[in-house]
């Protein structure tokens, strides 16, 4: 392995290569050996990456994926990284099927990956803090400053209620709020409610939580097109569900 220079920046530690050594690698060999450096380190900076393509997205799931393992508490039992990556797979599907182009999708995907990586911080307002991670990594790979701006942007939208003004911000809200449309509804906000009673946010019984659903279910609206179609009629299934679980007065407690 050749020797690099470390350097901070913030609070992430940046890996930076040296004239010779790994750039003067045949491609394949140099992401490997940059990969690996991954398993010891926070952030890697790839120096010869100016633009958001596949390798730069790989390295932000490897980033985000290893703060989530070893930094996210263990109470958040539906924010955590199964979450994302459902949101990130989410995100494709409602990006490609409603037409966004090859740079959309990777602004996306991105978007995605960071959108909730702010819970290894706070619960509170963590939106702002995964705008604060996705900038300082995207920074620190030398990723234009209106591309940052249009991720920040998306993964501000989805605080709810969700205010998406694009159509990147429309899709990735879209694939956050997937699960109201989703055939696992049920035990996922289990987990959800589980996890409010652990982090003290809020105490619900399961029929307590289910009225307090209907209310959210109400007021919600998805924005993508492909929302507002298919995942729409699919999130009123879910709604007649738990409106036939609270009419058979399931009040036990837990």
């Amino acid at each position: 392995m050749p020797n690099v220079c470390r350097r901070k920046i913030g609070k992430f530690l940046i890996i930076t290569e040296e004239a010779e050594g790994i750039v003067n690698l045949p491609a394949k060999k140099k992401r490997q050996k940059w990969h690996a450096l991954l398993t010891k380190h926070e952030l890697i900076c790839y120096p010869f990456m100016s633009k958001i393509d596949d390798d730069l997205i790989a390295v932000a799931e490897r980033y985000v994926l290893n703060l989530l393992d070893k930094k996210l508490p263990g109470e958040y039992l539906f924010h955590c990284k199964n979450h994302t990556l459902s949101v990130v797979k989410g995100a494709e599907l409602i990006g490609s099927c409603s037409g966004l182009n090859d740079q959309e999708l990777k602004l996306l995907r991105l978007s995605a990956l960071f959108h909730d990586v702010g819970y290894i911080l706070t619960d509170e307002d963590h939106e702002s803090e995964s705008s604060f991670i996705a900038n300082e990594f995207l920074r620190a790979n030398l990723v234009d400053k209106e591309q940052i701006s249009l991720i920040q942007n998306a993964i501000r939208a989805t605080k709810v209620p969700q205010q998406p003004n694009d159509r990147i911000s429309e899709v990735l809200c879209d694939a956050d709020l997937l699960h109201l449309a989703g055939d696992d509804y049920f035990e996922q906000m289990e987990l959800l409610r589980l996890e409010w009673q652990i982090t003290g946010k809020n105490f619900m019984t399961e029929h307590e939580f289910h009225l307090n659903s209907i209310d959210f279910f109400n007021k919600h609206q998805y924005h993508s097109e492909y929302g507002k179609t298919l995942l729409t009629r699919q999130k009123a299934e879910t709604l007649k569900k738990i409106k036939e679980r609270t009419a058979n007065g399931d009040k036990s407690g837990d």
